[in-house]
């Protein structure tokens, strides 16, 4: 449904008939389960497990749609909200219903090109704290800061995630020695892109920490980062200082 422009009503729509669909599945298994159906017939519904929303339009009645379906939601793997305006008040609204889903297979959400900031990433991050299912976050072209960087490397804690992107986020080096602290002790993350974001000397020394330790790390994307002789230099420092390092993609040189 990506940049279709359906608006809220459209958005509302299509919510009421993923949850009455989404009724019926649960109702025909546990009927199923009573023996007074075949799997047959359980196999004739099925259940949307990725859904793109991404430039529709939504607004805040749309959004109050798509939380309300994720409370209720069984199936859903991966979720597009990205370029919709997105403000704190929505993100905490859905968040919310993530933390409420036990059952929700959230496995990879994308929400870039939003109007997040820190308070938003803050109930995100709480409600998505230990979800066992998340491998992939995009919260780039944002306005999450240092604060919101901070807030992501908490994450990185409590979820055993593959991919993280915070690109053009205005983080500087407070926000980038929490993320590379943490990136230094993880051994999941095999992706991560702060593009567009400062990396001065003291940053930079962060990330060579970061690539010293880390044995995890394929992808290090650093584009527009006005990375000068002194950041590659220290940046290198780390890579080659790690001989048990993946690293195989590193841009922004």
């Amino acid at each position: 449904m990506t940049a279709n422009k359906i608006g809220h009503e459209g958005v509302k729509s299509l919510a009421r008939s993923i949850i009455l669909n989404d009724a019926r599945l649960e109702a025909l298994k546990e009927a199923e389960h009573s023996r007074h159906i075949t799997d047959e017939h359980t196999r004739r519904v099925s259940s949307i497990r990725e859904l793109f929303l991404g430039g529709t339009h939504i607004k805040s009645a749309g959004f109050a749609s798509v939380a309300n379906m994720i409370l209720l939601n069984r199936s859903f793997q991966v979720l597009n909200l990205s370029d919709n305006e997105m403000m704190d008040r929505y993100l905490a609204l859905l968040s919310q219903s993530i933390s409420r889903n036990n059952y929700l297979p959230l496995g990879k959400i994308y929400l870039f090109f939003n109007k997040i900031t820190c308070v938003g990433v803050e109930s995100f991050v709480n409600a998505v704290w230990g979800l066992k299912t998340l491998r992939k976050i995009r919260l780039d072209n944002n306005l999450i800061r240092d604060r919101g960087a901070q807030l992501a490397e908490v994450v990185l804690t409590s979820i055993s995630l593959f991919v993280l992107d915070l690109e053009f986020n205005s983080i500087s080096t407070a926000g980038i020695k929490a993320l590379m602290k943490s990136i230094a002790e993880n051994n999941t993350l095999t992706s991560l892109t702060i593009s567009g974001n400062q990396l001065d000397t003291n940053a930079s020394k962060a990330v060579s920490f970061a690539l010293a330790y880390n044995q995890s790390l394929r992808s290090l994307y650093i584009d527009k980062c006005s990375v000068g002789y002194a950041t590659q230099r220290h940046i290198s420092a780390g890579i080659v200082s790690n001989s048990s390092i993946k690293l195989c993609v590193l841009t922004g040189f």
